[in-house]
């Protein structure tokens, strides 16, 4: 079972890849998760922190519908640039892809 839905069904949430949230009144992106902790990178941060799927955490994206990838890489593009080595567009693509359940678009 993998660590999402691991949490999404203990926990009763939908969490994903992507979503915007805030840890303890601080915005940041979930990258990820290891056992039933949340990874989480805070805004201006380049390494991500664990956190409890529901201790502290504000989860801020909410039927947000559909966005095209260039609206996402020009919210999200610079939190990439900062925590990501390599080619940072195509890893925000794979996030974009699996957050918002979009694919296809250009």
């Amino acid at each position: 079972m993998s660590e999402f839905v691991y949490i999404n069904k203990h926990y009763g949430l939908n969490v994903k890849k992507g979503m915007r949230v805030a840890a303890y009144g601080k915005p940041g992106v979930i990258t990820g998760a290891r056992g039933a902790h949340l990874k989480i990178v805070l805004d201006g941060e380049k390494k991500h922190g664990l956190y409890h799927p529901v201790d502290g955490i504000e989860y801020l994206i909410r039927n947000q519908g559909k966005m095209s990838f260039d609206e996402y890489w020009n919210q999200y593009g610079e939190l990439h640039a900062n925590f990501c080595n390599g080619n940072i567009k195509v890893f925000a693509r794979q996030i974009w892809e699996s957050a918002q359940g979009n694919g296809g678009e250009e």
